[in-house]
This record gives structure tokens, sequence and C-alpha cells, in this order.
């Protein structure tokens, strides 16, 4: 005996949520080779059964098998099951909703009872009994249609079903137990597909209102305006009519925002509704409650066909739909700038008010601006304004222009310094520039000169001595002013030898053709900025060769001579150095003339250095 025992008792861990959660289930024999599950005594929120059990296949849910599972969200029946027992799921007052699989006949007593929180049951054609108290006390049930397979309905097995609106009972069912729908305090209508049933006691008590009992024309036992069951209850009662659709004719809603609602509201108790012609608005309607709901994805005025179907016909009409425009303010983004000669950057465009819906973006809707501005665009102010308003689709737009500025352009002159003439001199013409390219003008700020030509670019000399010019550039519409640049030009009278090239007048030891060479006044005793400018000696390194220099200031004006470079080991024995690099390294800022440097490369036979002039 207590071999069998263990057999018929069979305990198994099974998994029923995704990762590693698990629950346990007891089962015990249907005596048919399959097996009744008796207990669940998992703790997840989700639960799907399964249809066999070590190779056994599962054929039933047993008594209070998942009672009390208060945290139970969500269960799967599978299709091998075909009773549910008493209290199977009673008080799983967190399950709101189950689907019944088509292999189930009988639902046992208070098999969902005080399931508070089932919104809606779906009973299947092969149902064939629902016991006493099966949904009692499921006061969030909203939607109830019992098959034509149903036979029987036990005593109270919806009582209390307090959100219940109406119920549907199929043309097979024969007898409506006492109470099975007592206390529906919502309960309005309830249609019956076939002939009057035996009825007990307060079947519809303490309904709704205005409820009513509504039969199909034809059907047997039934009388109106009011109906006297079996019991002797006496009810409110109508011969089904094919509905008319008495509810508004128009309706409106706004683009990408949740649609209000539209209930489809007709008269005599229809068994389901239909919409045509929603597909366009994004809109779908729940057949069962005749509700059109959902978020609205294309604007405009469309013509939708409405029906209400019961078992005598079905009423038709036609609602204006109405979608408005969203409502979308967009701007160019202000504080664009640029400058003249530079590419600007487009400022764009954005929302400022409303939202896009439905993946669109401003460019994808048809929004751009009319930026077109360039590198090559004048020095302005600019108006952007956004573009494509008027023709988009789904929203009303609102725009704002911006103003974007392109300012005018830096410019500099270039004016190199001027270089020493001798008085007299021909004319000489300023061909410096600005970088915009505009021509520069001249101005004479002093000295003996003046000027001529056009924008004053020729220099006339009316004497020696220093003149000094001004370069100024005052700008155009794409540029500023350029800061003016002055430059000096040093006029001299040639340097006249007093005696021979090696008379010596001022007896210093310097003789006339090197102060010629020099820039030395020979008429003159040295002053201490004429020993400036004569030899000195230096040494430098380029590209690791060693070299011996002379620095010396050179007459710009001096014709006639010939400058070279000699080295001598011992003052005695002097070479010419054919070698000999000559190269200006600055400019005299007091005389203008340039500051020459010469370089011969460093020996060790090297010892003396010197400049030999020479005139012919």
């Amino acid at each position: 005996m207590s071999f069998l025992l263990r057999l018929a008792v069979v305990p198994l861990l099974l998994a029923i949520l995704p990762g590693k959660a698990h629950a346990q289930y007891t089962t015990t024999s249907d005596g048919n080779g399959g097996l009744i599950i008796t207990k669940w005594t998992g703790s997840g929120t989700a639960v799907v059964i399964p249809s066999t059990i070590a190779g056994l296949t599962v054929t039933g849910i047993g008594t209070n098998a998942f009672a009390d599972s208060y945290s139970l969200t969500s269960v799967t029946i599978p299709n091998s099951i075909t009773s549910i027992g008493q209290g199977a799921f009673d008080f799983c007052n967190s399950l709101p909703s189950v689907v019944i699989p088509n292999s189930v006949t009988s639902i046992g007593q208070g098999a969902f009872e005080s399931c508070t929180s089932l919104t809606n049951v779906t009973i299947p054609n092969s149902v064939t009994s629902i016991a006493q108290q099966a949904f009692y006390d499921c006061t969030s049930l909203t939607s109830l249609t019992i098959p034509n397979s149903v036979t029987s309905i036990g005593q109270g097995a919806f009582e209390y079903c307090t959100s219940l609106p109406s119920v549907t009972i199929g043309s097979g069912v024969t007898t409506i137990g006492s109470s099975a729908f007592y206390g529906c305090t919502s309960l309005t209508s309830a249609v019956f597909q076939g002939n009057a049933p035996t009825m007990g006691v307060t079947v519809f008590a303490s309904a709704a209102n205005g409820f009513t009992v509504h039969y199909s024309i034809g059907a047997t036992g039934f009388t109106s305006p009011y109906w006297l069951d079996s019991s002797g209850d006496t009810y409110p009662s109508a011969v089904i009519a094919k509905p008319n659709i008495t509810s508004a004719n128009t309706a409106s809603g706004t683009y990408g925002t949740v649609f209000g609602g539209y209930a489809i509201v007709a008269s005599g108790p229809p068994i389901s509704f239909n919409a045509t012609g929603l597909s366009a608005t994004g809109l779908s309607i729940n057949i069962s409650t005749g509700l059109i709901s959902g978020t609205p994805t294309k604007a405009g005025t469309f013509n939708v066909g409405l029906s209400a179907t019961n078992s005598a016909g079905t009423g038709t009409a036609t609602l204006t739909l109405t979608i408005n425009k969203a409502a979308l303010s967009v701007a160019v983004n202000s504080g664009g700038q640029s400058t003249y000669g530079n590419a600007p950057i487009n400022p764009s465009i954005v929302v400022t008010n409303g939202t896009l819906y439905n993946g669109d973006s401003l460019a994808n809707i048809g929004l751009s601006d009319d930026f077109s501005l360039t590198s090559a665009s004048s020095a302005n102010t600019y108006t952007i304004n956004v573009t494509g308003g008027a023709s988009v689709a789904n929203y009303t737009v609102t725009t704002q222009s911006a103003t974007f500025t392109i300012n005018r352009a830096i410019q500099t002159i270039t004016f190199p310094a001027l270089t020493v003439l001798p008085y007299p001199s021909s004319p000489i013409t300023l061909n410096e520039t600005a970088s915009s390219g505009l021509a520069l003008s001249f101005s004479l700020v002093s000295g003996p000169a003046t000027l001529s030509g056009t924008n004053n670019g020729t220099v006339n000399l009316t004497g020696t001595g220093t003149v000094v010019i001004q370069a100024s550039q005052a700008g155009n519409a794409n540029y500023l002013p350029a800061i003016n640049v002055n430059q000096s030009l040093r006029v001299s009278a040639p340097v006249a030898f007093i005696g021979n090239t090696t008379a010596t007048p001022e007896n210093d030891g310097i003789a006339n053709l090197l102060k010629y060479t020099f820039d030395i006044d020979p008429s003159s005793p040295m002053s201490a900025t004429d020993y400036t400018a004569l030899p000195t000696l230096g040494m430098t390194t380029t590209g690791g060769t060693e070299y011996l220099t002379l620095t010396y200031r050179q007459y710009a004006l001096a014709t006639g001579i010939t400058v070279n470079v000699q080295t001598s080991p011992d003052l005695r024995t002097w070479t010419t150095q054919s070698s000999t690099v000559f190269s200006q390294v600055s400019t005299d800022p007091n005389t203008g003339d340039p500051i020459m440097e010469a370089e011969v490369p460093f020996s060790g036979t090297t010892e003396f250095m010197r400049l030999n002039v020479t005139s012919p």
C-alpha cells in the first residue's frame, strides 16, 4: 500500500519563470494515467503550468491548488487540462486575467472566488458547466460571455461581480442557479441567445436600475415587457432588436496626443461592435465594448463606418472623425554671426514649443530655413526665416525668424621700410598693399617731399632730410579701417671726398674712402655713433663650421667701390678670400643704411682678418 501511495504522490521541482526561479508542484493520479496538480507552493508572480510532469499528462487543477496565492499576477493553463477544481484559484486577488483553454469542460465550485483583480475571463466553447460560486466576488470583472456549450450555471456563480455591465448567455444554457448574478450592481442587461432556462430565485436581484432581459425573436419562455421566470421573479424584458447607433456622429482628437476616447452607443443589447476606416488614423476599436482609442498618427478628417451587431442584425452609422494638427513652434537659433570672408555656419532651427511625435523630425516634416550665406556674402545683418511651415501635414506651425550678422573683416597694411635715396632723385612710386586687396592712400607726415598721383602714391623729393609717409586704408562695407603705418625715407646728399681717397682731413686715421664706404661725414670729427659703423670682428658657427665675421655699416648710396675680405697669418701676407659671404643682417635706424656681415671659414692658419675697400 505504501508503495502505491509513493507512486501516486509525485513531488517535482519545475522552472516557471525566466532565470532561475522555481516552483514546487504536488500531484495525484487522475485514475486514467494522468496527473492532477494538488498544490503549488512557489513564491513567484507568474506561473506556466506544465502539460506533463515526469512524462505523465497533467489533466486537472485540483482543489485549492493555487488558493491564496496573493502575489500571483499571471497564469498559463495548458491545453491538457480538462477540469479546474473547487477553489483552485480562490483568493488569487492579484490575478488580472485568465485564459481558459478549449480543453477544459468544467469549472469547479469557487474556482476563481474572490479574484478581486480579475477584469476579464475567456470561457471556451468546450466548457459545459460552471459550478456554484465559480467567480463569486470577482469585483473587477467587466467582460463576460458564456458560450453556447455551457448548459448549467451554478448558484451564485457570478454573485457580487459588481463591475460587470452586461452578460451574454449562450443558447445552450438550460439552468441558472439561484443568485447566479445576485449583487451585480452595475449589470444593465442580460442577453439570452436561446430559450428561457430554468431559473433559481433572485438570479438577477440587486442589478442596476434599468436592468433588462433581452431575448431573440422566436425564443420560447420569455414575455415582454416583463418576464416572469420559472422561480417567480419578474424582470423588465424586451425582444432583441437590430441595434440603433445613438452616439454622437462627430468626434475629434489631436495628432500625437492620446485620443480621449469615443464609445459606440446603440440601443438594444449589441453583441459586438466594429469600425472601418480607422487604420489611417492610428486608432483602434475594442469590438466588445465599442470603445475607439489610441494615439492618432495622421491629421485630417476621416469618415469612419460604425456598426453594432446582435442576433437581430447590424446597425450602422458614420462618424466624422477630425484629427487636428498638433501645435508646434519652431524658431531659427538666434545670435548667429561670422566675419566677412569666412564661411558662415547655419544657425539651424529648433522646436521652442510643442512636441514632435511618431519619430518625426523637423527635416522629415518639411521644415528648414532659407539660410544661403557664404564666405562671399557681404558684411550685413540678414534675416533668416523658417521655411515649409505652411505645407506641414500633421502640425500647425508657428515660426520665429532670427538675424545673422556678418561682421566687417580686419585688414592690415604691409608697408616695408624705405631705402635711402640721394638728393636729387627721380620721383618714386609706392606700391604697398593692404591684406584686403583694397588700394592704399598715402599722406605726407613730414619732411622735404610732396605727394602726387593716384592716392598720393608718387613721392617727389624736394631736399635732403627725413621724409615720413603714412599709409592708410579707410575700409569699405566689408572691411574695417586698417591701422595706419608710417615709414621713413632718408634723403641725403652724396658724401664728398675732401682730397683724395686716402686722405684723412680730420687726422683721425680713417681715410676718405672708408668714411665714404661706412657713410661717415669726412668733414666732421668722428663721433661715438660713427665708430659703431666701423667693422667689428666676431665668430659664428653654422652647420658645424666655424666662421670669422666682420660686421659694418655700408653706405646705401655708395658707388664705384669694391669691398672684399682678406686674411693673414702674420700681418705680412694677406690673401683675398673669394669664398666670402656678404649678407645684410639689419638696417641702421638712424641712417637707413644696411648693416652688412662678411663671413669666411675659420682655419688654423687664419690669425687676422680685414676689410679691403678699393676704388678705381
